[in-house]
């Protein structure tokens, strides 16, 4: 199974020189033509902290360049121009996220360039511990939201703790099984996964079988459903889930 608290996000990224002025009227910067401006998806997925999204973010951006770069060499390449392999950003990062677990505080810091980040909704910087606080303002001419970094002058920052759901426990119930007592609920609960912080597929085996009463003499079908701790559906996506039931015949004595 593939376990995900984040749905996909398209982001628009700009980038300007740094030696550029894109304050106060950053509205202005967009009319440019030193412009940079980058198209990255964050994937659908299970990210463990706000750290490991905001790594993700920059990640996207560096490998994003990358490729435009790529293509932009070989486009003058096959026009007959020459042109220089595009630069490894590697040991040059231009673009940090931190994230402090004590203080709650997420912080964007822009090295070298001056970047604004475009989203349809202010959901993205919630999930990355940023509030609508003068973190980042709704474009005039367009749906966006904007958030700006601007290199050494200013450190983005915000003090709310990220809305990114974390799951470790994973509820499993069966409806052909007796119900039977969980703490001080009568439930049909079979058992419980323990989600470790991990990424991408994952699977469980318990090696202390116990097996309960089936509630029923014969059965024909039987519905699975996967429950976080509040009793909410547990948010699988993609690919399939597999589940092996155990059936044990046992002679009734009297």
């Amino acid at each position: 199974m593939y376990i995900k608290n984040f749905d996909k996000e398209d982001l628009v990224i700009y980038e300007w020189p740094a030696s550029e002025t894109v304050e106060p009227d950053y509205q202005k910067a967009f009319e440019s033509k030193n412009e940079n401006r980058y198209f990255v998806t964050i994937p659908t997925g299970y990210y463990t902290t706000a750290q490991a999204l905001g790594d993700k973010l920059r990640r996207e951006l560096m490998d994003t360049k990358k490729e435009d770069a790529l293509l932009t060499m070989l486009a003058h390449s096959a026009g007959g121009q020459g042109a220089k392999p595009p630069a490894d950003d590697s040991g040059q990062q231009k673009l940090f996220f931190d994230y402090d677990y004590q203080m709650a505080r997420s912080r964007f810091r822009a090295k070298t360039a001056n970047y604004a980040i475009a989203a349809t909704t202010p959901d993205f910087f919630k999930k990355l511990g940023f509030v609508p606080t003068g973190q980042f303002k709704p474009s005039q001419d367009s749906d966006s939201y904007y958030m700006l970094f601007i290199p050494k002058k200013s450190k983005v920052t915000a003090t709310a703790p990220p809305e990114l759901n974390i799951y470790h426990l994973m509820k499993i119930y069966v409806d052909c099984i007796e119900e039977t007592i969980v703490a001080n609920t009568l439930t049909q609960e079979i058992g419980t996964v323990t989600i470790p912080d991990y990424r991408g597929q994952y699977s469980n085996v318990f090696y202390n079988l116990r097996y309960v009463p089936l509630n029923k003499n014969r059965i024909e079908t039987i519905k699975m459903e996967c429950r976080d701790t509040e009793g909410a559906l547990f948010p699988l996506y993609g690919g399939h889930v597999h589940a092996v039931f155990h059936l044990r015949r046992c002679q009734l004595t009297i």
